[in-house]
């Protein structure tokens, strides 16, 4: 095998590309074995960094999350456990579900000791995964048992993740309890009144904030937090003066406004924001189109919409992503566009999405289109591996809505033939 010079070992490891596949970092691999550079936390930790940004990529190779696990075991088998640096880095790189199962692994291990990186990291994979509450509550456990816990910025975390799962008791206990918090703080707890849609408790801690927290107009995280309560829990007018009284503005605070905006059936004046966004040199993102997209659908702005598809693409260069096709898809079809709906699907190859085609089903059946329904509902039905009571039930309700009862009739035996039967709706009465 031919050896490569120590530096440019060092400038192929650190010039990583997304599009290295895990061959080639096995390849860089092998070179900083023959290069003797094992022994370095931070190039080991680098490793691990591309090892799990690979292993995420389509073209991994088999088993490709078993290398940077190994890599770390490998590591502190050599006597560094005074220094948990590269745990800390796998468990921060690595997905959320593999993350937990590493920190569980060492736990078990008893051989070293964490410090609140480890908590902080493992936390935050607790928070992007879905249904780990338990996971967390066990670690937030261990944090309080080993005296860690006055760390700010785990404390946050502990707010985020709770916040997450939608324990927001928990959420606010830990805040209660801190007797420093910072904005990144502030935007947890607020985020947790967003979702709760409690505006009376938003406008409470809006107060409390401008008690304690000095010219919040120059905070673009505070404020982005606010504009994004305000809008989401129906108070427009306050989230518009919000907006307008912040010194400075990022790509979340105009998403965050042009979202409110769009939810509110205020299309032309999303439009308006997004125009003055691009004039101030603020770059949009994925997110920004999405709800500038959504919008546009909300608002039956057909010419604005497919446009800004195309500058989002050709413009600024963003891939689109199932939300973007979803909103072009649901703007069409809300106008009755069901033709220009399906050409669309199949021009863009993402016929394969079946909540694309389950979307122009329903404005089938809004707009009475019994030709189009029964067409689309035929894709979808192909395009599942099971068949599902809804779709049965979208096409019946397409012939029923034109007052073909013989072909209701003919989809009700249908079901009966495949044993589908109807899921029951569930309706809750509060006393």
């Amino acid at each position: 095998m031919h050896t490569l010079s120590r530096l440019r070992c060092l400038s192929l490891l650190q010039n990583y590309k997304s599009s290295f596949s895990t061959n080639h970092i096995i390849q860089i691999h092998s070179q900083i074995i023959s290069n003797g550079l094992t022994q370095s936390p931070s190039i080991v930790a680098q490793l691990v960094e591309r090892y799990c940004a690979s292993s995420l990529s389509s073209s991994s190779a088999p088993h490709a999350n078993n290398y940077a696990p190994l890599i770390v075991s490998q590591f502190y088998s050599d006597d560094h456990k005074s220094n948990p640096y590269l745990l800390n880095v796998l468990i921060r790189c690595a997905p959320p579900t593999d993350s937990i199962l590493v920190f569980a692994n060492w736990v078990s291990k008893a051989t070293l000791k964490f410090d609140d990186f480890t908590y902080i990291f493992v936390l935050g994979a607790c928070a992007r995964r879905v249904k780990a509450l338990w996971e967390g509550l066990q670690i937030h456990c261990r944090v309080i048992k080993h005296g860690v816990l006055s760390n700010v910025k785990l404390q946050t975390t502990l707010i985020h993740f709770y916040v997450n799962h939608n324990a927001f008791a928990f959420a606010e206990k830990v805040f209660d309890e801190m007797r420093v918090r910072t904005s990144a703080t502030w935007n947890s707890l607020i985020a947790a009144v967003s979702r709760l849609g409690s505006l009376e408790t938003g406008v409470s801690i809006h107060g409390y904030i401008i008690k304690t927290t000095p010219n919040i107009e120059s905070d673009v995280y505070i404020g982005t937090s606010l504009v994004d309560m305000y809008a989401k829990c129906g108070c427009l007018d306050t989230a518009l003066t919000l907006f307008h009284k912040m010194s400075y503005k990022n790509v979340l605070t105009y998403t965050s406004m042009v979202s409110g905006l769009a939810i509110h059936g205020k299309g032309k004046q999303a439009l308006k924001l997004f125009t003055n966004m691009t004039e101030s040199g603020i770059l949009p993102n994925s997110v920004t189109f999405t709800s500038l997209l959504f919008a546009c659908a909300q608002s039956g702005l057909l010419n604005e919409g497919v446009s800004l598809f195309q500058i989002m693409k050709e413009k600024f260069h963003i891939l689109p992503l199932p939300h973007h096709y979803g909103c072009i898809v649901d703007l069409l079809g809300r106008i009755g566009h069901l033709g220009e709906a399906y050409e669309f699907i199949m021009s863009e190859n993402v016929e394969d999405d079946v909540v694309l085609w389950r979307s122009l089903m329903h404005s089938c059946r809004v707009h009475n289109d019994i030709v189009m329904g029964e067409k689309v509902a035929k894709i979808v039905m192909n395009l599942e591996n099971y068949e599902k009571s809804e779709d049965f039930v979208a096409l019946s309700n397409i012939c029923a809505s034109v007052g073909r009862w013989e072909d209701v009739e003919v989809v009700r035996e249908m079901m009966s033939e495949k044993g589908i039967e109807i899921n029951p709706a569930i309706s809750t009465v509060f006393a």
